[in-house]
């Protein structure tokens, strides 16, 4: 499903360009064409600004969902959300501040893709706006608390049903380095 969501919004600024190669070759006698070769560039922009309303407003009615779907166990979830939110932020639907906590509490994921994606974002959001991570920071910190809780809930539930005469240390992976190196940074500023 979520699959599907991340083709459609791929698919609108396709269809936009689609729908920009047709209207150009079709001939329209209206009042807002200029001459008998085609329409004028009102048309194509009115074509181009319904498409990209759409998926904005698909984004943004779904937006809070999704996100809140992050916090799961289930590592194929945490990856579609990962794809859908770097797609929403590529195309600039949503104003970025409310994915900041979910993409700091991303960069302490197990799985390093959703790591490398989630640091990648935050990144280019602090190129593009400066300043903008150190509002929400605090949320993040606090979700990536979450998210590590249920890791290790899930994690301790696994090993005790297995029952393995092993220890595993209950917060998983052990990491060289700390999971919110990026952030420490931006609190020290």
């Amino acid at each position: 499903m979520a699959e599907q969501d991340i083709d459609y919004l791929h698919l609108s600024t396709t269809a936009t360009t689609t729908m920009t190669t047709t209207a150009t070759t079709v001939t329209h006698d209206d009042e807002n064409s200029n001459d008998a070769n085609g329409p004028t560039g009102a048309n194509l922009k009115d074509t181009t600004d319904v498409h990209s309303e759409m998926a904005s407003s698909i984004a943004q009615c779904y937006l809070r969902i999704v996100l809140e779907t992050y916090l799961s166990e289930d590592e194929t979830i945490r990856q579609c959300v990962r794809k859908v939110v770097t797609c929403i932020l590529e195309q600039g639907l949503v104003h970025p501040v409310q994915f900041i906590p979910y993409l700091i509490a991303m960069t302490t994921d197990r799985d390093t893709n959703i790591q490398q994606s989630a640091e990648q974002n935050l990144q280019d959001l602090d190129k593009t706006n400066p300043g903008i991570i150190q509002t929400k920071v605090m949320n993040g910190f606090k979700m990536s608390y979450q998210l590590q809780k249920l890791l290790a809930i899930a994690n301790n539930n696994k090993n005790n049903s297995q029952s393995n005469a092993h220890t595993e240390v209950i917060r998983g992976k052990i990491f060289n380095f700390p999971l919110l190196h990026i952030q420490y940074s931006d609190v020290d500023e």
